[in-house]
């Protein structure tokens, strides 16, 4: 009413004036500020700062909460804070805001700050709703850059294989993260055993929460071993988001496939040991040569004669 004290009076902040009872404590948003950023920034700083327009101090019993909360950001975080706040006083908070890569328009924000004992926290100035807006001066983005990219490799990681084909590695990107994210696929280690093919070869984008398939061909060459390996690589620009390693297991020829052809079936089946199969291959080698030989040898000796009963004719 005129002539009485309503209070402490603002201008030109982020509330119009109101009325206050006396003996009170009552906390407004005295100023919001966002900065300028661009999407894909990393903990962008927004700014909130608030104001105790009431009469009587807030003890640090009293725990003051600010709030902020940025539709299509995924974000809704609350600050704590325990200490005292004076009367007509302020205290400036800090909000590090990941921007997603894929924002466009305007974004919905909801700031409200309240503590313990407030009966009024709906009051006048508690809470503020304004939206907001990237900065019109930003580089195109495709995906998130920085740290807050996240994802992972899943799927079968080994396979058996045969020198000079090529074998299939069908494996999974995860988006593990807030927002979408373009990836990179790259495989190492495999230049001195054999050869390697990412499909598809350009990057892949990954919604949020979803998964894409890709594949991964390796093909041994005469100078792989039993076992070889290869590391495949999750990178984000030039980040590193994470890796996995393949192995790829090689079946070569021995000196046993000759038996195993001859008998109809493996020694290892029967659980005999390499050197075992080995000896007696060349055995049995051994055994067949010497017969061919022998045989050989028979059909070149002198042949039998045969008793002829010569038949006399009578007189």
């Amino acid at each position: 009413a005129e002539g009485e004290d309503t209070g402490t009076q603002y201008s030109n902040r982020a509330y119009d004036t109101f009325d206050v009872e006396q003996d009170s404590r009552h906390l407004v948003i005295e100023e919001f500020t966002t900065g300028s950023y661009c999407p894909g920034d990393i903990a962008a700083e927004f700014k909130v700062k608030i104001a105790n327009v009431g009469t009587s101090d807030i003890s640090q019993n009293d725990e003051i909460k600010v709030s902020l909360t940025i539709n299509g950001f995924g974000f809704d975080e609350t600050i704590n804070y325990d200490t005292k706040l004076r009367s007509e006083s302020s205290k400036e908070f800090t909000f590090n805001v990941d921007i997603p890569a894929d924002v466009s328009g305007s974004k919905l924000m909801e700031i409200s700050v309240a503590h313990d004992s407030d009966k009024d926290a709906s009051d006048d100035g508690s809470i503020l709703v304004q939206t907001y807006a990237s900065s019109t001066d930003c580089e195109a983005v495709s995906g998130v850059s920085g740290t807050d990219v996240k994802g992972t490799i899943n799927g079968v990681l080994t396979s058996t294989g045969t020198l000079g084909e090529s074998t299939s590695y069908a494996l999974l990107v995860y988006n593990t993260g807030s927002s979408s994210a373009t990836y990179t696929i790259e495989v190492s280690g495999v230049s001195g055993w054999g050869t390697s093919l990412v499909e598809p070869i350009a990057d892949i984008v990954v919604a949020s929460g979803e998964f894409s398939t890709f594949y991964v061909h390796l093909t041994p060459s005469e100078a792989a071993s039993e076992s070889n390996s290869a590391v495949i690589t999750l990178k984000s620009g030039s980040e590193i988001i994470d890796t996995k390693t393949l192995t790829m297991n090689v079946e070569k020829s021995s000196s046993s496939t000759y038996t195993n052809a001859l008998l109809g079936s493996t020694f290892a089946e029967l659980g005999e040991s390499e050197d075992l199969i080995t000896l007696l291959s060349l055995a049995i080698i051994l055994l067949v040569s010497f017969g061919t030989v022998y045989t050989a040898l028979q059909g070149t000796g002198t042949p039998t004669k045969k008793n002829r009963k010569i038949k006399k004719e009578r007189k």
